[in-house]
C-alpha cells in the first residue's frame, strides 16, 4: 500500500469543492449561519497555513518588509486577508465549533470537508519538523528543508489561492441568492 502525501490531501480538497450536488437554489446550499460556520473553519486552516510559510517573516517590522521578495509579500497579504476574512466571520456569530456537527447544507459539508483535507495535509507536513526552543522548529527529515524552501512556498501559496477563489465563487452564491425575507425577497415585494 503506498504512502499517503501531501498532494493526496491538497487533491482531496480541491475534489470536495469541486463537487456539485443534484440540487440547486438555496435550500441545496444550505443556511447562511451554516455554511458560515463552515467557511470560518476552512478559512482558519488556511490562515495556519500561511502563518507557516510567513514564520521566518514575523519579525521583519513593517518598514522592512518593502525589500521582501514579492512572493514573501504576497504570502503576507494573503494571510492578512484571511485573519481579516475570519475576524468578520467571528463578529457575523460563525462560532469556531470544534468538532463541527454534521453539516446538513451540501456546500457546508463540502467545506467541511476541504477543512479535514487541508488539516490532515498540514499535520502530514508538520511530521517533518520537531518542536524548537520558543516558535522555532527543527528539521525532523530530509524533507524539512524542501517543505520549507520558497519554490514549494509559492506552489502552496498558489493552491492556497486556487481553493479559496472556488470557494468564495461559491459561497457568493448563497450570499447573493434571494432569501424569503431577505432584501432581493424585499425588493420585489416592495416593487
Amino acid at each position: 500500500m503506498a504512502r499517503a502525501t501531501f498532494g493526496d490531501f491538497l487533491q482531496a480538497a480541491h475534489a470536495s469543492i469541486g463537487q456539485r450536488s443534484g440540487a440547486s437554489g438555496p435550500a441545496a446550499r444550505g443556511s447562511v449561519e451554516e455554511v458560515s460556520a463552515s467557511l470560518l473553519r476552512v478559512v482558519t486552516v488556511m490562515g495556519r497555513y500561511l502563518k507557516d510559510m510567513t514564520a521566518g517573516v514575523n519579525d521583519v517590522p513593517p518598514q522592512a518588509r518593502p525589500a521582501l521578495h514579492p512572493w514573501a509579500i504576497a504570502c503576507l497579504q494573503a494571510r492578512e486577508a484571511l485573519s481579516n476574512s475570519a475576524g468578520f466571520l467571528t463578529e457575523r456569530g460563525a462560532g469556531p465549533r470544534w468538532p463541527p456537527s454534521p453539516a446538513a447544507s451540501p456546500l457546508a459539508q463540502r467545506l467541511d470537508t476541504v477543512t479535514v483535507s487541508l488539516i490532515t495535509g498540514r499535520d502530514l507536513l508538520h511530521t517533518h519538523f520537531t518542536p524548537g526552543t520558543g516558535s522555532t522548529r527543527q528539521h525532523r527529515s530530509e524533507w524539512a528543508p524542501i517543505v520549507t524552501s520558497p519554490p514549494v512556498n509559492r506552489a502552496l501559496l498558489t493552491e492556497i489561492a486556487s481553493l479559496a477563489r472556488r470557494i468564495a465563487h461559491q459561497a457568493s452564491g448563497l450570499a447573493l441568492s434571494p432569501s424569503v425575507g431577505g432584501p432581493a425577497a424585499r425588493t420585489r415585494a416592495a416593487g
